[in-house]
This record gives C-alpha cells, structure tokens and sequence, in this order.
C-alpha cells in the first residue's frame, strides 16, 4: 500500500482525535466485555473442576451410596475377599471455618496407607512432609493439614486451632503440619482443602462406621479389569453403585453451561454495538474527506487503493481498540469472576477453589473479533468511497441521494431477519442457543427498519403547525431526514441498546415479582430455623429432636421439618431432594396434579412424590397419570409414583420431594435441615425467636430468623444473581451513548458551512441550541418509540422462551409502565446530553471561519 496515502489517512485521524478516541472506546468496550465474560466462565468451571480433581486424584472408578454413605465394612471386603489393593476409603464433605471468614471448605479424610496410588497428598517424596507430622495427624484427636498457601493467606501456622461448623455441631481442631505443593496444579487444588485421618473426619463429620465413598484403579479396557469390575459389582449393597469420578463434574458444568451463554449473549450484543459506533465513525471519515477523496480519484489513486486505506485505517483503529480491550477484559474478568462464583455459591454448588486463568486461546478469540468486528463494519463506507465518481465526491447529496434509494431494500432486508427469528422461534427445539439466534435476528431486522420508520415519523412531526414548535421545530425533523447516513446509524444503535435494557428490566422484573408470589406459597410459617452454613454441595444436618424441643414451647403453636440434601443418581444426574412434614398441597402452586389436590397429601403418604417444574422439563416428565421415577436409596433403587408437577424456583437441577415418612423408609439418614415454627396467637414473632435463641444458645449453631428476614435474604440472592447482567447491561448502553455521542457530534461539525450560512442571515446562538437539541431529541424520541415494541417483544421471548429453555422455569409476564416511561425517557435524555458538547462547540464557532471553504 501506498505509504503517501497512509500518512493522508493518518493526518485526517490525527485531525478528528475525538471521534478517532471514540471509536477505539467503543470496539474497547465490545471486546472487554466478551473477554471478561469468556474468562470468568472458564474460570469458574476450572475452579470448579479443581475442586472436584482435588479428591479425584489418579481414581478410575468409584463407589458411592446414599446419602449415608457406605459401611466401611464394605472396603475390608474389597482388600480382603477380592484382593483389590488399589482401592482407598474417603470420607468427605465441605465444612465452614469460623476464622476464614466462614469460608466453606472440603475436609477430606484419608488412609495414608492406602493414598500413595491415588493421590500424592500424603507422601513424603512429593512434599517433603515428616513422618513424625503422618504419625501426629494418625495419632491425635482433631488433628488437621492445610496447604502452605492457604496457611499463608491467612496467617495460619501448625499449632493454630481452626472452629469447624458442620451442621448444628462445632468442632475445634489444631493444625499439625503444611502440605507442600510440587506445581502450581498441586497449589491450587490442595488451598481448598483440609486433610485429616480417616476416623478424624468421620468423628468431624459424625459419621462414625462409614465412607462418603471408595476410589479404585482399575483398567476397564482390560480383560482382567473387566473381571474385577464384574467381581466388584456383585458384592456392592443395594445402596451402593459403582460409577465414573468424572460423572458428577461433567453434570455440574452443565448446569453451568447456560447460565454462562447468557452472559455471553449480553457480550455479543455488545460488540454487535460497537460495530455500530465502527461503522459511524469510518463513514464520517469518508464523508469529511470528500473533497481529499475526490481530488485523489482525479489525480489517478484506484478504488482498490482508496478502498485499501480506508479498511486500513479501520483496522489500524480496531487493533489499537482490541489491544484496549482485551486489558480490560482481564480487569472486568477479575470482578465478573467474583459475581460468578459467588452466584455459582448461593444457587448450585459450592466453589472452594478461586483461580482466575487466562488462556491464550481466549485472548486470542477477543482479538479476532476486534478486528472481524473492525473490518466488516468499514466494509460498506469503504465501497460507497470507490462507487461514487470523482466529481460526484465532492458533493455530499449523492450520498445521501445513495442512502435514499437504499432504504427500501434494507427495510425488506430488515423484514426478512425479523421472519426469519420467528421462524426460528417455532422449532420444537429445546436449544437456547436457537433462541438466543432468535432474538439477534429480530434485533438486527429491527434496527434495519429504523430509516424507514424514521423517515415516517419525521414526516408526522412536521405535521405540527409551526406556531407550536417555531422555526427550528421546522427545520430539525428535515435536517434528521436529509442526514439519514448519519442519523440513521446512531438512532439504530440507540434503538439496539435502549430495547435492550428495556427487555432485560421487563424479564428481571418479572422474574422477581414471580418469585415474590412464589415466597409468599412457599414460606408460610413464621419463624425458620436453619444451619448457619449455606454449603450446598453438602449433605449436613442436625438433629431431629432439636424440632421437637422447639415444639414444646408454649409460645410456638406447631412446628415442620424439611430435610434438603443432593442426589446424586445415574439417570437424573443431580437432584436436589425435599423431604417435608407439611402438608403442602395448601401452599404450592401447581403446574399439574394426577388427582385432586386435596389428596397429594395423602399420595404423598403413601409414597409417591413431587417433581418441581425444571425437573419435569429438563427430564421430559409428561403431564398424564401414571408416570414414575427411578432413584437410588439406601434399599436398592426404587420406582416412585409422582403425583405432581408444582412451580418453584429455588433449583435449576429441580427437586424432587417427598413425605418424611417415605424418606425415612427408603434412607438410613434421620437428620433435618430445617424447623418451621408456627407462632401462637397471642405471642409475639421477635419474643418468640429470643426465646429460641436463648435456649439452644452453646449448644447448637443455628440461625433462627422471622419469615419477613429469610424472604429478604432470598430477594437478596436474587438481586445479586442478577448484579453482573446488570452491570453487562450498562456497559452496552455506554457503547451505545459513545455511538450517538459520536454521531451527533460529526454530524454537527460535517454541517458547519451549513451552520455559518444560518448564523450569517440570523439565526441567533439560542436557537441554534434550540434547534440541534431539537434534532438530538428527535433521534432519541424515534430509538425509544421503536424500542419500546422491540423490548417488549424481546422480553415476552426471554420470559416464554429463553428463560424456559435455559432453566426450565415458568415466569409470569409483568409489563410495567415504568419500563415503557424509561424506554422512551432514556433515549432522548441520552442523545440530548450527547449533543451538548457539539452545540456548546459550534455555538462559539465564528461565523467567518464556518462560511470559509474547506
């Protein structure tokens, strides 16, 4: 390429720093936000697969059991009767540390003398532990291992003695030695953990005779270990099974999965609206150079030449933007990390490994749509420069005259895209991503429609005598329409953000209405009490006598219990399991009921159970009579009747509940979760709790907390589930105000002629504001009318359709007329602000310097 029309390009940029800053601002902001949701995401999974390989280890093949575990009778008879020796017993589950700030962490309980084949842990040649610390850890009571980098972190040293809370029980223990990782792996996964011996995590964890589970090694491409295997499954209880380590991780990723498309989708629209800003700025490149590009074609410069450079200068832009980017991707990443797994940690599963990676791939992925981005969005201005003849470059109408006769195809353009998504809409598809290529097609077929329609309403403003809006009210709508190459775009992308924001806020505030209703049937007592931990990938509990003790009080009129515990089962996958007391047929709401609700309760007596709404969708339950289920109990795997399908939205895996009495049949496990105090008349709910409190005070840990406090502790949860849509949400809307920043300001500065000859036959600086601010709003007044339908329209299919798909749950549509108020509000507000600086700009222009040839 030609080095002289480089330097020409350069200099024009050079020029007009502003729109040049702009533009890199926007792709910036486009690709951070795609990075930093790409690498949050990828961190999360990691540390949640860490967490997991943490106790994985070398382990092919597993046995596991309900939620009481297995006898460990059951490992003397795979070392003794079938000689296995590369099999070791565990005992795990996460527990909280008072001094880490409550922080839930895995306590895993090992056989040394078992542990070399597994997991290096416990080996001297890997982290130079002595054996007198084996031997102390072996030999005293309450004895633990911690990592030397969590010691580290957290000021800790052998000797410490650390509160453990598991359940309702605390537990001190002491600190007898550090594990020192060999590699960085070996790092991270061992600084969320906390090793004891075996019989020390079972007296912790108050399961005294048994194991979590059992790890073995065998070859099952083997003939031999093929036989094992077969050996090893005829002996299992029925309340044990024999399955993969990887299944779990695999089902929990899932889980994830689109919880973090979502997020994703938010980062594609992003940098779908920075290539709107792209596409502005490059166009007002060409524009403001017409005579330079004119004079160039004159002087025998080529298309292919003027076409190069203005593609790159384009990517030049894009690239310094990307570079931009993709270091703020990596600052936005830390924090959206952080709202991840925290989010991850009140609604799923429980993280104890926090590492943020930065893999190049992904790096890599955010530069390639940087520049992707960059150059497809200089396309269109870089051809119109090399299709208009020289003479015709130095006219602006030609231009503009081109963008007229283009109107009506891009408008069929647009109308085709909007059929298109819904025809997408109707395939029986259960594929979010569908829905979400849906959505970006109605989107981008709505956003080609805005010429027209701007065009239309223009035409209706000019309707209003001129009596009512004065000269200016007269000539803003023609200005908007005779500069639909600059207008066009920012109204476009305005119109892309604002229906955004306003979908989004109609979907959340749906959602949380909906689940304010939902808490109303659910949470009819008047006192709760709970575990103080909120581990939820654990299976702890306390003593059922502790809800009878509470019933005895005179204050308390009765009292539930509910036991809440994850299963994990080979065809469901993950399942959340609710064992209540209560008789809920009187307070759940219904998507379906095999008979009349009045008898669930006592279908539930006799066995059968209830599945929630995602559980019914995510396994394809049918809504007829007559439908079961298979899970694993402690009796062997068991078909179970279900009775009915209610709505709730406390589990993206799903719940299955069941009666007390039936769980208690089925699995040898006679904990609770939770108590549900109904106050009698008379009695006061605050006395009441104190009363509580005072009278389990030293001797359980629990948390006894009003109806009206867990209601807004689960609003709070809901509010922070939603934090990082929010914040996603408001960087595209300043993409979108830089887009129409930029716009406005070159269109003002590409109309300064026009402007000098205004002011020169009188036009005053007051009306000239008047007159500009006017034609800002009107931008902004067309983004918000248009808006509103595409926003509602989105809403309604993320509501009935996304949200469905991604997590099986049925949302009431709310339409607030404060949402319809912002959508028309924010735009106008927005491109009003964003012509303030171009007014005040040429407000002080002289009159002489306006009117002088460029």
């Amino acid at each position: 390429m030609n080095l002289s029309l480089i330097r020409i390009g350069l200099s024009h940029f050079k020029q007009h720093l502003i729109q040049s800053i702009l533009l890199i601002l926007g792709v910036a902001i486009g690709v951070a936000v795609i990075v930093s949701v790409d690498l949050a995401n990828i961190s999360a999974n990691r540390s949640f697969e860490l967490s997991t390989e943490s106790i994985i280890g070398k382990t092919t093949h597993r046995i596991v059991g309900g939620p009481s575990g297995l006898d460990e009778n059951l490992y003397s008879q795979l070392k003794v009767q079938l000689g296995l020796e590369e099999s070791a017993p565990v005992v795990q589950d996460y527990v909280t540390v008072v001094q880490l700030d409550r922080r839930p962490i895995q306590l895993i309980g090992l056989d040394p003398f078992a542990e070399k084949p597994f997991r290096n842990y416990l080996t001297d040649e890997s982290n130079g532990m002595p054996l007198t610390t084996l031997a102390t850890l072996l030999s005293e009571p309450n004895s633990i291992l911690i990592s030397e980098e969590l010691a580290r972190s957290s000021g800790l040293r052998p000797g410490t003695s650390l509160t453990l809370e598991y359940g309702s029980r605390s537990v001190n223990v002491h600190i007898v030695g550090l594990l020192k990782p060999i590699d960085d792996l070996s790092r991270l996964v061992l600084t969320g953990l906390i090793i004891a011996d075996i019989s020390t995590a079972q007296e912790l964890l108050d399961r005294t005779g048994r194991l979590s589970y059992i790890d073995l090694i065998v070859d099952s491409n083997s003939d031999v270990g093929k036989t094992i295997l077969g050996q090893v499954e005829k002996i299992l209880p029925k309340n044990a099974r024999l399955e993969l380590p990887e299944s779990r991780t695999s089902a929990i990723i899932e889980i994830n999965r689109a919880f973090g498309f979502n997020l994703f989708a938010l980062g594609v629209l992003a940098i779908l609206v920075g290539a709107f800003l792209i596409y502005n700025t490059i166009t007002f490149s060409v524009l403001k150079r017409r005579p330079i590009l004119g004079g160039l074609r004159a002087l025998g410069v080529t298309t292919r030449e003027i076409f190069g450079i203005i593609v790159f200068e384009s990517l030049l832009l894009g690239a310094i933007g990307t570079v931009f980017g993709l270091a703020l991707g990596i600052v936005l990443g830390k924090g959206i990390l952080h709202l991840i797994t925290q989010t991850i940690n009140d609604l799923y599963f429980t993280i104890t490994v926090y590492n943020f990676y930065i893999p190049p791939i992904t790096l890599i992925k955010g530069f390639f749509v940087g520049i992707s981005v960059s150059f497809i969005a200089s396309l269109i201005p870089a051809l119109e420069a090399t299709r208009v003849p020289p003479a015709g470059m130095l006219t602006r109408s030609s231009l503009e005259s081109r963008i007229g006769l283009y109107i009506p195809w891009v408008s069929i353009g647009g109308l085709l895209l909007i059929g298109f998504g819904i025809l997408l809409l109707t395939f029986p598809s259960r594929s979010f991503e569908v829905g979400f290529s849906a959505i970006f097609s109605i989107l981008l077929g709505s956003a080609l429609l805005v010429p027209v329609i701007t065009n239309f309403l223009m035409r209706l403003f000019s309707l209003v005598p001129e009596s009512i809006i004065g000269l200016s009210g007269r000539m803003a709508p023609r200005s908007v329409i005779r500069t639909q190459s600059r207008t066009g775009i920012a109204t476009a992308a305005l119109m892309v953000a604002v229906s955004v924001i306003v979908s989004v806020n109609i979907m959340i505030g749906s959602f949380r209405s909906t689940v304010v209703s939902w808490l109303d049937h659910s949470l009819t007592a008047d006192i709760f009490v709970s575990l103080p931990s909120k581990n939820l990938s654990s299976n702890e509990g306390f003593d059922p006598l502790i809800g009878e003790e509470i019933g005895k009080f005179k204050s308390v009129k009765s009292v539930e219990t509910a036991r809440r515990l994850t299963l994990e089962t080979p065809r469901y996958g993950l399942v959340d399991l609710l064992v209540v007391t209560e008789d809920i047929s009187q307070h759940r709401r219904f998507l379906w009921a095999d008979e009349n609700k009045s008898n669930i309760r006592q279908r539930l007596e006799r066995g059968a159970v209830l599945v929630s709404e995602p559980f019914a969708y995510h396994n394809r339950i049918s809504k007829k009579p007559g439908i079961k289920i298979e899970l694993p109990t402690d009796r062997g795997v068991h078909t179970f009747p279900v009775a009915g399908i209610y709505y709730d939205y406390a589990s993206q895996k799903g719940i299955v509940m069941m009666s007390d009495s039936t769980y208690r049949k089925f699995w040898n496990d006679n904990l609770i979760t939770s108590v549900s105090a109904y106050v009698a008349p008379g009695y006061k709910v605050d006395t009441v709790i104190r009363d509580i409190e005072r009278s389990f005070a030293g001797r359980h840990g629990l948390i006894v907390q009003s109806n009206r406090a867990l209601r807004l502790s689960a609003l709070r949860v809901f509010d922070r589930t939603f934090t990082i849509t929010s914040a996603l949400r408001l960087l595209v809307g300043i993409v979108a105000f830089v887009g129409v920043f930029s716009a406005i300001m070159s269109l003002q500065l590409e109309r300064m002629r026009e402007i000098g000859v205004l002011r020169a036959t009188g036009m005053t600086i007051s009306q000239l504001w008047r007159m500009i601010l006017l034609e800002s709003g009107l931008i902004g007044m067309t983004s918000g009318l248009i808006a509103i339908p595409v926003g509602v329209s989105l809403a309604y299919i993320l509501v009935y359709i996304i949200n469905v798909r991604s997590f099986g749950w049925t949302i009431e549509f709310i339409l607030s007329p404060k949402y319809l108020l912002e959508a028309l509000l924010l735009p106008v507000l927005a491109a009003i602000l964003a012509s303030t600086y171009p007014a005040f700009s040429l407000g002080r222009t002289r009159i002489t310097s306006a009117l002088r040839m460029e």
